[in-house]
């Protein structure tokens, strides 16, 4: 019996031991590291690895209050069930993970929350008042709720599938990012720290911006906006307006620009005269008409493409390095003062000729369908890519004795240059394509022009728009050919007045009704030559009968003398009465 209850003793003694260990060990918040309050592996392994001080697998309280940060990004994980237990947290980073819930509600300490690219369909925040730094964006959150998250200074909702966003609480605002959403409004009249907005790619049909003068950034593309009024802005260095449907812009107050991007508007003018800081200009897809840059000596990149320009005056702009103008009106463009271009696109426009021989630069060349029918590039040896062939340029074809040519005499050929014409030679002596075989209106004639860089060459499509056939003046034998010299009519009459001239040509002039009794007509001697070349022939050019014309002439000499001594006679028989 005593051995019996010694034994009996003993386990008690061990069954007193192992719960007093046991109540001392998980006393407090102590939790076990386990699946149980860690779910996910790498969760749990990085509590281990990291806050286990004592590697016992217990993350006592006194651990698990000193965690202020936590930093889990792009690691896989599915869940951080177990966060609530760090109390103290002010820092959690679990962005690109695979995070279909997140509960942060213990965890009020919070300041920072960057929970971005993951699988979120809900946040609340409600607990966390003192966050200052909230990322959620790329996630498929429906609703967000900041209304308690007074002290937030960014908010990154970007991404999402947000219909309403209610920032009025959020004062504090200076970073504001909700781009990418299914936003119908946007009020951020309350929101006057705001330096940087962007909330492009929405359903905002308005967005007034005039409370907000300290912005600095404004993303606003790819909404419906019909009006956007900066004037206000007077800070603004980025604007981007781009993909809305503004009918005019007005940037004159903000002369801190250096990023204005208003391309693919209804945009019929831009004055940007006063926006001398500008760095990058992308106007293009708008309605343009004119566009003056001589102000913008600032300017690296001109993007104005796809509008009405007939003229674009980049003398200025000599520290361009892209211009983009293709698909305008241009039949003229120079160049030769951007010599710090790297590319250059200007296809579709309407030019004849294109000199960038000073471009020395360029890597890059797009002059496409333009009228160009030849082009040096031996300057440009750092060209990498080039797109030179030129289509649908009209042209007349001239057919004489059956052959049919092509006049490129304008142009300064070098005749050992041209290669591969589809249907003939070229003539180095006459500067014309020689067609082989007979061409009508539409067919395409084709040819290459060496530009003096190796691989590259010049493509031109010629397109027949009429044939011009010359013919040969025919001649014939005269039917009554002249043998009879010049023939010279002289009539004479008293030389008392002067009768009036009469032309062979000019029908004859009125007489006066009175005459001076004193004077009496003067010798007129009227001189016609029959035309001896075209007697010879037989006919004139014309066609008609070379003799024909001295007889008419004769006849209207001989007519105007008979007048004109019937009329002196009269006078005379006057004056003697």
């Amino acid at each position: 019996m005593k051995i019996r209850g010694k034994i009996l003793t003993g386990i008690a003694t061990i069954a007193l031991f192992c719960l007093l260990f046991a109540v001392n060990t998980f006393a407090g918040d102590d939790v076990a590291i386990d699946a149980t309050n860690f779910p996910d592996d790498i969760f749990r392994n990085y509590v281990s690895d990291n806050f286990d001080k004592n590697a016992d697998g217990i993350l006592q309280s006194s651990e698990a209050d000193n965690v202020t940060d936590i930093k889990l990004s792009n690691k896989g994980i599915y869940s951080i069930e177990g966060v609530e237990y760090f109390v103290n947290l002010t820092t959690l980073y679990c962005f690109k993970n695979k995070l279909s819930s997140l509960d942060v509600s213990k965890n009020t300490s919070l300041t920072y929350l960057i929970c971005d690219s993951n699988d979120l369909s809900s946040l609340d925040v409600s607990k966390n008042t003192v966050l200052t730094n909230l990322d959620c964006s790329s996630n498929k959150l429906s609703s967000l709720d900041v209304s308690k998250n007074t002290a937030l200074t960014k908010l990154d909702c970007s991404s999402n599938k947000l219909s309403s966003l209610d920032v009025s609480q959020n004062t504090s605002l200076t970073y504001l990012a909700c781009y990418s959403n299914n936003l119908s409004s946007l009020d951020v009249s309350k929101n006057t720290s705001l330096t940087y907005l962007a909330c492009y790619s929405n359903n905002l049909s308005s967005l007034d911006v005039s409370k907000n003068i300290s912005l600095t950034e404004l993303f606003c593309y790819k909404n419906k906006l019909s009006n956007l009024g900066v004037s206000n802005n007077t800070s603004l260095t980025k604007l981007y307006c781009n993909n809305n449907q503004l009918s005019s812009l007005d940037v004159s107050k903000n002369t801190s620009l250096t990023k204005l991007y208003c391309y693919s508007n209804k945009l019929s003018s831009l004055d940007v005269s006063k926006n001398t800081a500008l760095i990058n200009l992308w106007c293009d897809s708008n309605q343009l008409s004119s566009l003056d840059v001589s102000n913008n000596t600032a300017l690296k990149e001109l993007f104005c493409y796809r509008n009405k320009l007939s003229n674009l005056d980049v003398s200025n702009n000599t520290l361009l390095t892209i211009l983009e103008c293709s698909t305008n009106e241009l039949s003229n463009l120079d160049v030769s003062k951007n010599t710090s271009l790297t590319v250059l696109n200007c296809c579709s426009n309407e030019l004849s000729s294109l000199d960038v021989s000073k471009n020395t630069a360029l890597k890059r060349l797009y002059c496409y369908s333009n009228q160009l029918r030849i082009i040096d590039l031996s300057k440009n040896v750092n060209l990498s890519r080039a797109e030179i062939s030129s289509q649908n340029i009209v042209v007349d074809i001239y057919e004489k004795n059956g052959i049919q040519t092509i006049d490129l005499s304008m142009y300064n050929f070098d005749a050992i240059k041209i290669k591969n014409i589809s249907n003939g030679k070229y003539n180095a002596e006459t500067k014309k394509i020689e067609l082989v075989t007979t061409v009508s209106q539409g067919d395409i004639i084709t040819y290459e022009y060496d530009t003096g860089i190796s691989d590259i060459l010049l493509k031109v499509e010629l397109e027949v728009s009429k044939v011009n056939k010359y013919v040969e003046p025919q001649t014939q034998p005269p039917t009554n050919p002249s043998t009879e010299p010049p023939t010279t009519v002289r009539v004479t009459e008293p030389a008392t007045t002067e009768a009036p001239t009469v032309s062979p040509t000019d029908e004859p002039t009125e007489l006066e009704s009175e005459a001076d009794t004193t004077e009496v007509p003067t010798t007129e001697e009227i001189t016609t030559e029959a035309i001896t070349d075209a007697a010879s022939e037989g006919k004139d050019d014309s066609g008609k009968p070379s003799w024909l014309i001295p007889v008419i002439v004769v006849a209207c000499v001989a007519v105007v003398g008979i007048i004109i001594v019937i009329i002196a006679v009269k006078r005379k028989k006057e004056n003697e009465e």
